[in-house]
């Protein structure tokens, strides 16, 4: 008995397993030939698969889409209004008025949707998916009946919510999908970056763009009725947006105000984000406000804060002013020198030795001194490549490898790892081994840092597109040698190289790089005309090129945002 229990049970899943693979090979096959127009073959299919499983939706679906592209209305209206008398969903009403308005019955396809909205209210839980497909068919006022109609038996349906709040974008009800998500927000915080993600689509830079001014508008609106910190969150969020971080600035004053812990962390973010886009003055002020009040045991937050205020006195910093940052750093460093955080001072000497004061060599036996007193590895990583950059920038290339080599094997797989890796082979392009740079270069292809990936993209295909018929690959060490010239900061050596490169090397196919990269230098000296002038060559001479597209698009920048001309940026 128990023998032939078992043989049943394995006949069937024997008989299941080859009706999976059947349907897994014929299923692709009849939606092929679907794309493809053969509507007859792909009919055969559907409904072969539908006789042996009569439940499954998707596939009831796709045969009533091949009856609509036959034309055979009928057909699928009879097997719709079958499945819709078994099934009382009313998702199957929605197709059935599809399929008259496929046959420009629009009364009879209007009764339809209104008979699904009577079902929904009745079986609610189909709301989201009946709304979904009125989406999709462009029916947007249906799909907003359709949700509405699921709140209606479930206000509490954070699905239905969403789904809503994205329509109203899509119609174009601005007002109302700012509200909607504010809504949700409030529900639950954790819809707060959702929400967000929905309004960059609409908040531009410009504070005088409608959708901007409609968006504080209902968030001041609401701070009258209720002053919530959501809201003053999003204000400031908004003001994020649009640079304006002044502003930015008083929300979150008045956030830190309402707020019993007394936290910085948002602050904190505010003045990097100013920083970052060189908005020094408004920096200031928020950083002079951290000061003010942090916790004087917060310890961190204080090295923060007077970490920030270093780097904007470096980025500004002229000729005259280098004695008095020598002194601050002297005085910072004294300050934390019993914190771990002295080493990141202590780099950020180093490189105001090296690439301020070209007191290069000082520099690096500030680096070697950190490396001797055993960092952990993620901070002797950092250092290492710094101190390799530093000897690149010196010409010591030999030296500079044996740190990229270091951290590459030290950090292998990581994001430090790739990041020395690209170095060992940019070294190397530098030193003119243009072999051992493609092998470093095809490892970083794969790696997990874009950046990183995409510039060892460039440079593979740069080294690639010019060794090929040029067996002594002087054009290509010239251009390598002016790359170099940048790095260490002489760009106007580096743009005398490239001039260079343009006479010499006529003819060559370094010579689209090298437009490029002059526009590019030009561009950062300001002298915009010269800029536009190369990039221009690029896009006439050397349309199929990849720079093309490149050279296109800064130029179309250059027009709309230096120069304004819009009709030439287009």
């Amino acid at each position: 008995m128990l023998f032939l229990i078992m043989r049943k049970s394995f006949n069937f899943i024997i008989s299941f397993l080859v009706f999976i693979t059947s349907y897994s090979q014929t299923k692709p096959l009849a939606d092929n030939y679907f794309k493809q127009g053969e509507f007859e073959k792909a009919l055969d299919i559907y409904q072969q698969l539908l006789q042996k499983t009569p439940n499954n939706y998707n596939l009831f679906l796709s045969l009533i889409k091949t009856y609509q592209e036959l034309e055979e209305y009928e057909e699928a209206q009879a097997l719709l209004i079958e499945k819709s008398e078994i099934y009382n969903n009313p998702q199957i009403l929605i197709e059935l008025a599809q399929n008259a308005l496929l046959q420009n019955h629009e009364e009879q396809a209007n009764v339809y949707y209104q008979e699904a909205l009577v079902r929904l209210k009745e079986r609610a839980l189909f709301a989201s998916n009946v709304g979904r497909v009125l989406e999709d068919y462009n029916l947007l006022e249906w799909a907003e009946e359709a949700y509405r109609a699921g709140l209606e038996e479930n206000p509490t349906n954070i699905t239905l919510k969403l789904r809503l709040a994205n329509l109203y974008g899509a119609q174009g009800r601005i007002q109302r999908m700012f509200e909607s998500y504010i809504d949700l927000a409030e529900i639950d915080m954790r819809y707060l970056p959702t929400a967000q993600h929905r309004f960059s689509a609409y908040i531009q830079e410009d504070s005088d763009t409608q959708a901007n001014k409609i968006f504080k508008q209902v968030l001041m609106r609401k701070i009258q009725s209720d002053p919530k910190i959501l809201y003053y969150e999003l204000l400031s969020w908004v003001s994020v947006q649009e640079k304006n971080f002044k502003q930015a600035f008083a929300q979150e004053k008045a956030i830190h105000k309402r707020t019993s812990d007394g936290e910085l962390r948002r602050m904190k973010d505010l003045a990097l984000l100013a920083y970052e886009n060189i908005d020094y003055n408004q920096t200031k002020t928020i950083v002079q406000y951290i000061l003010e009040n942090a916790d004087v045991n917060d310890l961190q937050t204080i090295f923060d804060a007077e970490h920030l205020l270093l780097q904007i006195a470096i980025d500004t910093a002229k000729k005259e002013d280098y004695d008095s940052l020598l002194s601050l750093f002297e005085e910072l460093i004294e300050k934390y020198n019993s914190q771990e955080n002295v080493i990141v001072l202590k780099m950020d000497y180093a490189s105001f030795l090296a690439y301020r004061l070209n007191h290069k060599e000082e520099a690096i036996k500030e680096l070697r001194k950190l490396l001797s007193q055993n960092p952990n590895r993620s901070i002797e990583a950092h250092v290492r490549l710094l101190l390799g950059d530093i000897l690149v920038t010196d010409n010591q290339f030999n030296s500079a490898l044996v740190q990229f080599t270091h951290v590459q094997r030290q950090m292998e797989g990581q994001a430090l790892g790739h990041e020395a890796n690209f170095k060992i082979a940019q070294t190397s392009y530098f030193k003119g081994d243009f072999k051992w740079a493609l092998t470093q270069l095809d490892v970083l292809k794969r790696a997990s840092t874009q950046l990183i990936a995409n510039d060892a993209i460039f440079l593979n295909l740069r080294i690639q597109d010019n060794i090929l018929g040029d067996s002594t690959q002087v054009s290509l060490k010239d251009f390598a040698n002016a790359d170099l010239l940048v790095l260490q900061g002489k760009t106007d050596k580096a743009i005398e190289q490239l001039q260079y490169i343009l006479v010499e090397h006529e003819g060559k196919s370094i010579i689209d790089d090298t437009h490029y990269k002059l526009g590019e230098l030009y561009f950062d000296q300001k002298k915009y005309e010269e800029a536009a002038k190369h990039w221009q060559i690029i896009v006439d001479e050397y349309a199929y090129d990849l720079l093309a597209d490149s050279a296109y698009y800064r130029l179309g920048m250059l027009y709309e945002e230096i120069f304004h001309q819009s009709q030439k940026a287009m």
